[in-house]
């Protein structure tokens, strides 16, 4: 068995690195089993934090399918989080000993604490409402890009399925299996993180080493910010996964495209009218395929870019005002915030690159009706494509307003800047 899955390359004195595009049989084979187990993993945590009802279920016959008890737990993680947030707003408000004795306040005496419970709230806000939005978004079939992963689960990488040449289905099955194994092993790793950080949040606290009654009450309340946080941070956190593991399928299939269209323009003597015609379809089809991945994405990808974003600059803002009273939360507040931005704008940045990829697809369609030998009319694929191409509403969407190019990435950078600058100015003295 060993002798099987070992790397071809080895008799040659060479061994497939994971980092190498192209791989020996056995390594590929390796690596795709590997991948469809990320997958495998990411559809555990699916269903395990409930974000979804249908798990990768998402097609119209389909989606009707409800796994086991997700209603009794969605309630439930409803409660924990509408119980958490009543708290906090209570420890923000009341500034009171008993009070934050009996709600095991892991911000007792810390004199940042209004700044600290300020962002807890906001973040609890966005992440649970976020767990709303996707439902809603699944009721209304705008989800169906995760059937995409339960076809890979089901054959594999198949090149014909995922239309895809040999060249480029090489780099996707890399890229897919990084960024997988990626968000497999981040996931593995909420849950052990969120109940460090409630246990050490108190340990760092000193008042806890001396008042026993608060670690008594304290005990109760982990239990609920732990179920609070892990179904409403790495819910976020799973749906996230999936929508960056989604694009790599997109991008390498116009990538595809772009490659049949450069070998068949060198190639003057084998383009026909057939060739032309399976050309232009399958750009038709591939665009009306993002479309659909479009109408399914903007409005959830806009609650991102927004109130995310929005999110993260807060707390960039609160780790500049919590330097005087904890190092230690002021760079984690900058972390997080600025991960967040930074995972935004790379997202941007790529996406942006779409429209400069469909008009290499529109120069060399130009390129191959040019060389060609074929009489076109004005009716005929080639143009339909062209037409399609030079179109308003190409490109990746954000809501309803936003099309997506390399420009937004300046122009998101420059508004969160100006944001954190207005919040420094205008409220920071309310909460010094």
């Amino acid at each position: 068995m060993q002798s099987q899955i070992s790397c071809q390359r080895l008799q040659n004195g060479k061994k497939c690195s994971k980092s190498d595009v192209e791989i020996c049989a056995s390594c590929r084979n390796v690596m795709e089993n590997k991948a469809i187990e990320h997958v495998e993993t990411l559809e555990y945590f699916l269903n395990h934090l409930f974000i979804v009802r249908s798990s990768y279920k998402q097609s119209q016959h389909e989606r009707s399918t409800l796994m086991n008890y997700f209603e009794l737990n969605h309630r439930l993680i409803q409660l924990s989080v509408s119980l958490n947030l009543v708290r906090f707003a209570a420890l923000l408000i009341f500034n009171i000993d008993t009070i934050s004795i009996l709600l095991g306040d892991p911000f007792f005496k810390f004199p940042g604490r209004k700044v600290v419970y300020i962002l807890v709230i906001i973040l609890a806000l966005t992440m649970g409402l976020f767990r709303e939005y996707v439902l809603h978004l699944e009721s209304k079939g705008c989800l169906q890009f995760l059937s995409t992963f339960a076809l890979i689960k089901k054959i594999g990488f198949d090149k014909r399925s995922l239309k895809m040449t040999d060249i480029q289905l090489q780099k996707f099955r890399h890229v897919f299996y990084t960024v997988g194994r990626y968000f497999s092993i981040s996931m593995k790793m909420c849950l052990p993180l969120i109940v460090a950080l409630m246990i050490g949040l108190r340990l760092n606290n000193e008042i806890y080493s001396t008042n026993l009654s608060i670690w008594l009450t304290s005990i109760f309340w982990i239990l609920t910010e732990v179920h609070a946080l892990y179904f409403a941070i790495c819910g976020v956190v799973v749906i996230a996964c999936h929508i960056i593991m989604v694009f790599p399928i997109y991008y390498y299939q116009m990538m595809s495209l772009v490659e049949l269209l450069e070998q068949f323009s060198l190639k003057e003597d084998l383009v026909t009218a057939e060739v032309v015609r399976g050309l232009s379809a399958n750009t038709i089809r591939f665009m009306n395929e993002f479309d659909q991945l479009n109408d399914q994405l903007k409005h959830l990808i806009s609650y991102v870019f927004v109130v995310f974003s929005f999110t993260a600059d807060y707390f960039i803002f609160s780790a500049t005002i919590m330097q005087r009273n904890s190092a230690l939360l002021s760079t984690v507040f900058f972390a997080f915030g600025a991960g967040v931005l930074s995972i935004i704008g790379f997202e941007t940045f790529i996406l942006g690159g779409f429209i400069t990829k469909l008009n290499v697809i529109h120069a060399l369609f130009l390129r191959l009706m040019r060389k060609s030998k074929i009489m076109f009319t004005k009716k005929s694929k080639p143009f339909e494509v062209l037409s399609r191409i030079t179109g308003p509403y190409n490109g990746f969407k954000i809501g309803d307003m936003i099309t997506v190019n390399k420009t937004i990435f300046v122009y998101y950078l420059v508004e969160n800047a100006s944001i954190i600058m207005l919040l420094s100015v205008n409220i920071r003295p309310f909460l010094e």
